[in-house]
């Protein structure tokens, strides 16, 4: 039996929000490899971080920076689309560089992602919405009306799912530092937020249920 060397490297990363300094960090390794760096939005190239955030403006949803050796013309690729981030190289020498800047990525990940997420939320409202309808059942009042608060909350939660991710993903040219307190500090508001709506939703729920 022999063990198979891996040659190549493919990640898909979800939930990615990252800064200027992600980016740079990103570029100085192509810079420590010596590699021929591009910087494109999929509609133009730039020479630069400085270039792009010029014509693309500082909110920028795609990115792809490829990077190519001169020597045997191996590539490593980032590329970036909304929430989503690939990282893949088919060159051996790479593949460390590659191992290094997906983890680089995963830390950026949001936790928001997989709470705030639309597959499970919508479901529930639809779930909710079939009890609340169906002629067919027999609701006892307490149980309808947790139902119909828990299908409302479900409802709130795609509505914040959807603003989340239009809003709160993909690439922003401006240091993290410099973005001010609400947004520097967006996570920990939008975390306060839910937990005080869930805990009145909770509340009432209970409340109703004892009646």
């Amino acid at each position: 039996m022999r063990s198979i060397k891996l040659n190549s490297f493919d990640a898909d990363i979800y939930g990615v929000l990252l800064y200027r300094d992600d980016i740079e960090a990103i570029l100085n390794l192509y810079i420590d490899k010596s590699l021929k760096t591009a910087i494109l939005d999929y509609a133009n190239e730039y020479d630069s971080i400085d270039e792009l955030k010029k014509y693309a403006g500082s909110k920028v949803s795609k990115l792809f920076i490829e990077g190519e050796k001169q020597s045997n013309y191996g590539k490593i690729s980032v590329s970036v689309n909304n929430m989503h981030c690939n990282i893949c190289t088919f060159d051996e020498e790479l593949l460390g560089m590659a191992a290094l800047i997906s983890n680089l990525i995963r830390d950026k990940v949001r936790w928001q992602h997989k709470f705030l997420n639309p597959v499970i939320w919508l479901p529930l409202t639809i779930l909710g919405g079939i009890t609340i309808f169906n002629p067919f059942i027999s609701h006892d009042i307490n149980l309808s009306h947790f139902v119909i608060y828990s299908t409302w909350f479900c409802v709130l939660m795609n509505i914040i799912c959807g603003i989340d991710r239009k809003f709160n993903y993909g690439i922003r040219l401006t240091r993290k530092h410099e973005t001010g307190f609400i947004k520097a500090n967006k996570d920990q508001l939008l975390l306060l937020i839910i937990g005080s709506v869930l805990g009145a939703v909770l509340t009432l729920i209970v409340q109703w249920i004892l009646k």
